[in-house]
């Protein structure tokens, strides 16, 4: 996978945890379900998935402090993962 690739994924991921609706965690699960997403970027989403409950406040694509304004749905990460293919 090319690196551009990669990077515009990592965004992607980043992008749907920091808007954190049930539909952007339902978006990471499905991501992170499909056998054909690079492993890496799975990995990402998973871990973004798993941090959903308690963010962090730094960016993770661009490494800065960059606090969350309105508090996740805290409920959407456990929500979505049910919603998902059977693939986890």
């Amino acid at each position: 996978m090319c690196w551009r690739m990669n990077s515009y994924l990592q965004r992607t991921i980043n992008a749907n945890f920091r808007l954190g609706n049930p539909g952007n965690a339902e978006a990471l699960a499905d991501f992170a379900s499909r056998p054909d997403s690079p492993e890496a970027m799975r990995v990402a989403a998973l871990d973004a998935l798993g941090d959903w409950a308690k963010p962090e406040q730094i960016d993770r694509v661009m490494g800065l402090w960059r606090p969350l304004l309105l508090p996740p749905n805290f409920n959407a990460p456990p929500q979505a993962m049910r919603c998902t293919s059977p693939n986890f």
